[in-house]
């Protein structure tokens, strides 16, 4: 049995001063992928997926049950897919046990944590209102990668020393047997490099993930071979300068590497049109305006008649639609429009779907 620790807390705050604007900033230089924010209330547990051990001299609290579950922030530690991860979990606080709640699994972009993708989102502010339970989790620097930045790793690029996709079931199978998640109604979302995380377990995850939400990045690969067709949403900036929306590489951030030109010299919409194939969905997708900022392509007739929709944001950046800290990353990351939500619509989008139906 996994044992956590529980440090009392049960509330949070997020503060917002000069220090995270400037740590805002340079993430924003970096990655575009880093906003920050913070909590009260921590907890750190290790464990792997065979066995687990306490880190610190705190008190542990056996979780045993749903009524047991904390609530609130709860940092901890899993060791699984060959490597350390911190995974954030945030259950709301009204939570009393009395049935298993739906997950969202919200990935980070590359070079960021789970920490600044729970900031730049907002996700466990929803979680709070609609009642379901929220993880971030951090991933490690691939194993070639000198400057030891956070990543997940991508079908066409394996990695010998780690095992995302590993990592990803081991935490689905933790967050099953001692956080009260429903196993049924399991969601996947993620910025930009969390994006194509997200896009890789569509894939590779179709029997676990119930419908998923990419945003600023998706990849499909020719290994895409879903056990069962998965309802999918993504949102991409036109105006994008590192995962560029139409293909082309020339003077976007990534212009002369490698990966880039596996990734993204296929424009993202054509991308997007691969998944609805492979999805048994019509060829042709019906692309509509909803707005002044966007459009929306929708594919119909898919297997199982899931939904699966592409929204392009008109002169948008690289950026999450509607963020908390919009007004922060706008000088960074270019356009964020507010006539989308990646994360009010992903959830409206994600609850309509089940394994089940």
């Amino acid at each position: 049995m996994t044992r956590y620790l529980d440090r009392g807390g049960r509330t949070r705050s997020r503060v917002v001063t000069l220090l995270l604007v400037l740590a805002l900033a340079a993430a924003a230089c970096g990655s575009g992928d880093d906003p920050s924010a913070d909590s009260t209330s921590s907890t750190t547990t290790s464990s792997t997926t065979t066995t687990s051990s306490i880190t610190t001299t705190t008190t542990p609290v056996e979780v045993i049950d749903c009524t047991s579950v904390p609530t609130g922030v709860t940092d901890l530690v899993l060791v699984a897919g060959g490597a350390e991860h911190d995974v954030r979990v945030y259950v709301p606080t009204t939570f009393d046990g009395g049935s298993r709640m739906p997950l969202v699994l919200n990935f980070h972009g590359f070079s960021s944590n789970g920490r600044q993708q729970a900031g730049l989102t907002g996700y466990e502010d929803l979680a709070e209102q609609e009642g379901f339970v929220v993880v971030q989790p951090t991933g490690v620097p691939s194993s070639g990668d000198p400057y030891g930045r956070n990543s997940w790793e991508l079908a066409d690029f394996d990695d010998p020393g780690k095992d995302d996709l590993a990592f990803a079931n081991a935490l689905l199978d933790l967050l099953i047997t001692d956080w009260c998640v429903d196993e049924s109604s399991v969601y996947a979302t993620g910025m930009s490099g969390g994006g194509l995380f997200t896009s890789r377990l569509v894939c590779d995850m179709a029997d676990r993930i119930a419908a998923a939400s990419s945003v600023a990045a998706l990849a499909y690969s020719d290994s895409c071979d879903p056990e069962r067709a998965v309802p999918f949403m993504a949102i991409h900036g036109t105006e994008d300068d590192r995962v560029p929306f139409d293909g082309d590489l020339t003077g976007t951030w990534f212009e002369n590497e490698v990966f880039a030109q596996v990734l993204f010299s296929e424009p993202m919409p054509d991308q997007f049109a691969e998944f609805a194939a492979v999805m048994g969905c019509d060829p042709q997708g019906e692309r509509v305006q909803q707005s002044t900022d966007i459009y929306a392509t929708t594919y119909r007739g898919c297997d199982d008649d899931v939904p699966l929709v592409f929204y392009e944001v008109v002169d948008g950046g690289h950026a999450w639609p509607s963020s908390p800290f919009a007004d922060v990353l706008t000088g960074f990351q270019g356009y964020i429009t507010f006539e989308i939500d990646a994360t009010a619509d992903s959830w409206a989008f994600f609850e309509q779907h089940t394994l089940e139906g």
